[in-house]
């Protein structure tokens, strides 16, 4: 009897075993990673990350960006832009259809940029006495923290891939956001914005904190 209901419960359990293991087979326990997106940001990066195992469904992923100078119609905003983006994730893969790892993650995101700005300004302004064109530099800080939702797509599995596949996210993050200018003359002045070009993105350069949603897609490769 006893021996007949442990029979039963293997050949119940097997179909799950069965889509665990094809689950398992496709979580990386080592992989590198490139983000297309990162090169499209205001502060745009060349983001590459790794991903590495931690236990049976937990992985670790260090995400390092090097932030590219852009020459753009609004180069006169933000020139010689200079800095890097660090991304942490810790990821739990949960139970998923076969061929599909999904998983949940809690990341932390750090941020730093520094990039010149070209200005007109003028002093005592009512009207303004005289005006100035001066240069001075901008230092921006973003950090924060994240919870997101992802999967991992293995294109042409069945007839050939085991190693390329597409990591696809999106979740909810807090960002704490901070800009400072170093180099402005001091006094009564009034500053007067360039014109930027054409689609042309203003963020808000106010100390703020702020919710935003997170879209991510990388391109990976498993070595392991």
């Amino acid at each position: 009897m006893r021996l007949s209901i442990i029979v039963t419960v293997v050949i119940l359990m097997s179909p799950v075993s069965a889509r665990l293991m094809a689950q398992h087979e496709r979580q990386p326990r080592l992989a590198v990673k490139w983000s297309p997106f990162h090169l499209a940001y205001l502060y745009p990066s060349l983001q590459v990350a790794v991903e590495h195992k931690l236990s049976r469904l937990m992985t670790m992923q260090h995400d390092a960006g090097i932030i590219l100078n852009y020459e753009t119609n609004n180069s006169s905003n933000y020139s010689n832009m200079r800095g890097y983006r660090l991304i942490s994730e810790v990821r739990h893969y949960i139970p998923s259809p076969p061929r599909i790892p999904m998983y949940m993650a809690i990341e932390g995101y750090y941020t730093r940029v520094h990039f010149d700005r070209q200005r007109v300004v003028g002093y005592d302004c009512a009207p303004c006495s005289y005006y100035q064109e001066v240069d001075y530099q901008v230092k921006h800080t973003n950090t924060g923290g994240g919870l997101k939702f992802g999967m991992l797509l293995y294109p042409w599995w069945k007839l050939f891939n085991k190693r390329f596949f597409f990591d696809i996210n999106i979740g909810i993050a807090v960002r704490s956001i901070h800009y400072t200018n170093h180099g402005m003359p001091e006094g009564d002045i009034t500053e007067f914005e360039g014109e930027g070009g054409f689609l042309t993105i203003t963020p808000d350069e106010s100390n703020h904190i702020e919710p935003r949603p997170v879209l991510g897609l990388r391109t990976g490769f498993r070595i392991l």
